[in-house]
Protein backbone atom coordinates (compact mmCIF):
# COMPACT_ATOMS: atom_id res chain seq x y z
CA UNK A 1 0.00 0.00 0.00
CA UNK A 2 1.31 3.75 -0.71
CA UNK A 3 0.51 7.19 0.30
CA UNK A 4 -0.98 7.99 3.36
CA UNK A 5 -1.37 4.24 4.33
CA UNK A 6 2.16 2.83 3.93
CA UNK A 7 2.60 4.00 7.31
CA UNK A 8 -0.14 2.25 9.08
CA UNK A 9 -0.80 -1.06 10.17
CA UNK A 10 -3.32 -2.11 7.40
CA UNK A 11 -3.83 -4.76 5.35
CA UNK A 12 -4.77 -4.93 1.90
CA UNK A 13 -8.33 -7.05 1.23
CA UNK A 14 -7.75 -10.53 -0.64
CA UNK A 15 -10.61 -11.47 -2.88
CA UNK A 16 -10.67 -15.29 -3.89
CA UNK A 17 -12.33 -16.18 -7.00
CA UNK A 18 -12.79 -19.18 -9.47
CA UNK A 19 -12.12 -21.66 -6.62
CA UNK A 20 -14.04 -24.62 -6.16
CA UNK A 21 -16.25 -24.99 -3.04
CA UNK A 22 -14.48 -27.93 -1.64
CA UNK A 23 -11.72 -26.09 -1.82
CA UNK A 24 -9.09 -25.84 1.58
CA UNK A 25 -9.71 -21.81 1.73
CA UNK A 26 -14.02 -22.64 1.70
CA UNK A 27 -13.23 -24.44 5.24
CA UNK A 28 -10.51 -21.93 6.86
CA UNK A 29 -11.80 -19.04 8.87
CA UNK A 30 -10.04 -15.68 8.08
CA UNK A 31 -9.40 -13.04 10.56
CA UNK A 32 -8.68 -10.40 7.91
CA UNK A 33 -10.34 -8.82 4.69
CA UNK A 34 -10.44 -11.94 2.61
CA UNK A 35 -13.65 -12.56 0.62
CA UNK A 36 -14.50 -15.82 -1.21
CA UNK A 37 -16.47 -15.53 -4.03
CA UNK A 38 -18.37 -18.56 -5.66
CA UNK A 39 -20.34 -18.64 -8.85
CA UNK A 40 -23.63 -21.02 -8.22
CA UNK A 41 -26.31 -21.55 -10.77
CA UNK A 42 -28.95 -20.96 -8.85
CA UNK A 43 -30.31 -20.08 -5.28
CA UNK A 44 -30.64 -23.21 -4.36
CA UNK A 45 -27.19 -24.42 -5.00
CA UNK A 46 -26.20 -21.12 -2.79
CA UNK A 47 -27.94 -22.22 -0.28
CA UNK A 48 -26.59 -25.45 0.10
CA UNK A 49 -23.36 -23.88 0.09
CA UNK A 50 -23.87 -21.28 2.40
CA UNK A 51 -25.52 -24.21 4.48
CA UNK A 52 -22.48 -26.48 4.30
CA UNK A 53 -19.93 -24.11 5.42
CA UNK A 54 -18.65 -24.59 8.96
CA UNK A 55 -19.16 -21.27 9.45
CA UNK A 56 -22.13 -19.19 9.95
CA UNK A 57 -21.62 -15.76 10.97
CA UNK A 58 -23.71 -13.77 8.60
CA UNK A 59 -25.07 -14.08 4.69
CA UNK A 60 -26.15 -11.02 2.76
CA UNK A 61 -29.09 -12.03 0.29
CA UNK A 62 -29.51 -9.30 -2.88
CA UNK A 63 -32.72 -9.41 -4.48
CA UNK A 64 -35.33 -7.53 -6.17
CA UNK A 65 -38.29 -10.19 -4.25
CA UNK A 66 -39.25 -10.06 -1.36
CA UNK A 67 -40.40 -13.75 -1.42
CA UNK A 68 -37.15 -15.04 -2.58
CA UNK A 69 -35.29 -13.01 0.59
CA UNK A 70 -37.90 -14.59 2.65
CA UNK A 71 -37.38 -17.98 1.18
CA UNK A 72 -33.89 -18.16 1.39
CA UNK A 73 -33.10 -16.02 4.81
CA UNK A 74 -35.47 -17.90 6.66
CA UNK A 75 -33.76 -21.57 5.40
CA UNK A 76 -30.17 -20.49 5.88
CA UNK A 77 -27.94 -21.39 8.40
CA UNK A 78 -26.67 -18.16 9.95
CA UNK A 79 -26.17 -15.93 13.35
CA UNK A 80 -27.71 -13.19 10.97
CA UNK A 81 -29.23 -12.52 7.16
CA UNK A 82 -28.56 -8.82 5.59
CA UNK A 83 -31.19 -8.18 3.29
CA UNK A 84 -29.90 -5.29 0.52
Amino acid sequence: MGGELASGYYVEPLVLEGISFDSHSMHQEYFGPVFSLYKVKNEEEALTYANRSNFGHGLTIFSESPETCKNLGTRARVGIVSIN
